[in-house]
């Protein structure tokens, strides 16, 4: 999320005081946290098979393990899913539009 709120504001799509808002709320949000260790043989193949970053593979992996569905901005990333040969992964990818 940090990365996606410094991308809004270097694009002027957010100013500074609406991302400092939104991550104030996220700092207080419930949310869980995952170790990535064990995810780590499953993010690279999932890399491997989307032609993507391993890096960007680690939520994919993550919501995979957990049967959950990904809300993603990373629309480069849904796409790749959502190929012939990855179809697996478009159920568990949800765009954030």
């Amino acid at each position: 999320m940090r990365h996606i709120l410094w991308e809004r504001w270097t694009r002027a799509e957010l100013t500074l005081d609406e991302a400092e808002v939104i991550a104030l709320a996220l700092q207080s949000a419930a949310i869980t946290l995952h170790p990535t260790r064990g995810l780590l043989a499953t993010a690279i193949k999932i890399a491997c098979e989307l032609g993507c970053a391993a890096y960007d593979c680690f939520d994919l992996a993550l919501a995979q393990e957990l049967q959950q569905p990904l809300v993603t901005a990373d629309l480069r990333l849904v796409s790749r899913a959502r190929a012939d040969g990855a179809a697996r992964f478009a159920t568990l990818l949800l765009p954030l539009s």
